[in-house]
């Protein structure tokens, strides 16, 4: 997660540049998105249709910023297909602040490695963006914004359809910093955590109206405040945490999923909601994500532990670079054969196959990985 970075210099109007590029010279290689003895069929996470019952508790609404004051005039979006051949791709969004100038580049790269080529370049001006999530060609993250005092203005939820080229921006609600955690399966929702509040919300794509689906009175006894909200690909599960939210008290955590059959009335969410246990003691885990099959994944220092969410059986186990540190990011391929992974003191990016003995070790940067299934 990036720090949030107000620059006092900042104008009140901001200007957020997204262009995506793709030009390869004549002379390059073309791109090869595996290398010469793999065949992966491309395939993108399985939807499925959520239905959210509007009710008269919604937290608030957002308001939608025209495209028109977010987009430089001479502005080019270019979609994938017209940038990469068909095919699976590691790509990567570094963490992009103030110090690390004034463009943030998303790139996507071969298997192997070996070629890369820029899929997106966001020009900002000394701001921060953060929260980068992911799910079948869109991309949204949030700017950071402040004014020529200093004073902080709010966030502005920005999303790319790398597929399409569209882009559009979000106003979040005032004097509320919020970090987004996750897509909803169909797409059509983000899932964020607003600081101030122990909640968690969803904001509809593109218009903005936020619906909050687990609210403060689950935890208002005591110092804790959820974390981590991850929704499973079939649309069944939401994985969070509750962490202590207290300085200087005891560290507590809990782990929960919540059956999402609840969204039709939202009244029964908190019944809806039953422990996990997890492997090796409660803080043996260091993070969670769903594999694209609707299991969950342990985070175990350099091990990840899959278990069926059902029964709680454990179905196999992933190993890293044991020299490597702990796993900081996990990113699984659509179709299930490729495992990225991040570790601590390990250079670059750790690819494994989920069929074999198979690891590749990318000597790349990679921040913030996810993958693009090109069709």
């Amino acid at each position: 997660m990036i720090n949030r970075v107000f620059c006092p210099f900042l104008s009140v109007v901001l200007c957020l540049f997204v262009t995506m590029v793709g030009c390869t010279p004549a002379e390059q290689t073309a791109l090869s998105p595996l290398p010469s003895n793999k065949t992966l069929t491309p395939s993108l996470v399985a939807s499925s249709t959520i239905t959210i019952i509007p009710t008269t508790t919604l937290a608030s609404t957002f308001t939608e910023i025209p495209t028109s004051t977010l987009l430089w005039s001479n502005a080019q979006v270019t979609p994938l297909a017209t940038v990469l051949p068909p095919g699976l791709y590691l790509a990567s969004v570094p963490n992009c602040e103030e110090s690390t100038g004034p463009e943030c580049i998303v790139t996507a790269f071969t298997l192997n490695g070996k070629v890369s080529e820029t899929i997106a370049t966001i020009p900002y001006r000394g701001i921060g963006l953060q929260s980068f999530v992911y799910n079948n060609h869109r991309l949204a993250f949030i700017i950071v914004r402040a004014d020529s005092y200093g004073n902080q203005l709010p966030d502005v939820f920005q999303v790319i359809d790398l597929g399409t080229g569209d882009t559009f921006g979000i106003l979040s609600p005032e004097g509320e910093n919020c970090t987004l955690e996750d897509w909803s399966p169909d797409g059509t929702h983000l899932i964020a955590l607003c600081k101030g509040r122990p909640e968690i919300d969803l904001i509809s794509v593109p218009d903005g109206k936020l619906t909050t689906i687990l609210d403060y009175s689950r935890v208002q006894n005591s110092e804790l405040v959820y974390d981590q909200p991850r929704w499973s690909p079939d649309g069944k599960w939401l994985l969070f945490y509750e962490v202590a939210a207290c300085g200087g008290c005891s560290f507590h955590e809990e782990r929960y999923v919540m059956d999402m059959s609840c969204l039709s009335d939202l009244s029964t969410c908190r019944d809806a909601i039953r422990p996990l246990s997890s492997p090796g003691g409660e803080n043996f885990v260091t993070s969670s994500s769903w594999t694209p099959d609707s299991h969950l994944a342990w985070i175990l220092s350099n091990e990840i532990e899959v278990y069926d969410v059902e029964s709680g059986q454990r179905l196999r186990t992933y190993y890293a670079d044991p020299n490597g540190g702990k796993i900081s990011q996990v990113a699984w391929s659509p179709d299930s054969k490729w495992i990225a992974i991040r570790q601590d003191n390990l250079p670059g990016m750790l690819v494994l196959s989920t069929q074999g003995n198979e690891s590749l070790h990318l000597n790349i940067d990679v921040s913030n990985p996810f993958w693009i299934s090109v069709p």
